[in-house]
């Protein structure tokens, strides 16, 4: 973030301080950068430790190795089949009890420590299953619904609903950044199987422009880090069709 000399004498927008208001917006910015690229991340280096053509390099032409996200991961490297099958599609028009019971079992293959799995929804896939636990059901031309409990919060922050199956319980959190072309997706993950890859701890360096007596004050938000993704079908993606 970058502010003139004029501007940081300046109020603005009802605040004290133009740059503690930047600053703020941008710290905001910065997370929401850090879960799209730990969702949606595209890395150039592929199975084989190369890098694809399109790959992006820096001012000095050095390959740029960016995160890949866990969904890009699982459509990449997932399986649409087999025991091990980890993408699934489901049609409202014609999404039975039969195939929700067979879906589940495969999510519950890898059996979790925590005794429920936790799964990030778009608001599409929220919106799915909470009409199918209604008192008619969606899928009413096979007459049946799902149980899906009230609202509730867990000790991290997020808010969640749990859809009852019969071989396990999965918290339903609904993720915002889960719209547009993923808002009718549900990503199940194995808590057992994911973790955070931090390189270097993140940074705030505040006043990192100074040459010249540069008439002004920029700062920057720096963080290093992933995530690790192993036991690829362990890790569910569903996604949901007319």
């Amino acid at each position: 973030l970058q502010i003139t000399g004029t501007l940081l004498e300046a109020s603005l927008r009802g605040e004290s301080s133009e740059l503690a208001r930047l600053r703020d917006q941008k710290s905001q910015e910065h997370k929401i950068q850090k879960e799209r690229a730990f969702l949606f991340g595209r890395s150039p280096i592929n199975t084989s430790g190369g890098f694809d053509d399109n790959s992006l390099s820096d001012a000095n032409g050095n390959i740029v190795r960016s995160c890949m996200g866990i969904i890009p991961a699982i459509e990449k490297h997932g399986a649409t089949s087999g025991a091990d099958q980890n993408r699934f599609t489901i049609s409202e028009a014609s999404y039975a009890y039969g195939n929700f019971v067979d879906d589940m079992e495969k999510v519950f293959q890898y059996v979790p420590e925590a005794g429920v799995k936790r799964a990030f929804c778009g608001m599409g896939a929220m919106s799915y299953f909470s009409k199918m636990s209604g008192a008619s059901g969606l899928a009413g031309n096979s007459g049946w619904t799902v149980n899906l409990s009230d609202m509730k919060r867990d000790s991290l922050g997020f808010n969640y609903r749990v859809l009852e199956s019969p071989h396990g319980a999965i918290q339903l959190i609904p993720t915002p950044v889960l719209r547009e072309a993923y808002n009718k997706t549900m990503l199940v993950v194995s808590d057992e199987n994911l973790f955070h890859a931090q390189y270097r701890a993140p940074k705030f360096q505040a006043n990192i422009l100074t040459d010249d007596a540069y008439d002004g004050v920029k700062d920057q938000y720096m963080s290093d880090e992933g995530i690790g993704v192993t036991l690829i079908e362990s890790h569910k993606l569903f996604n949901i069709t007319a």
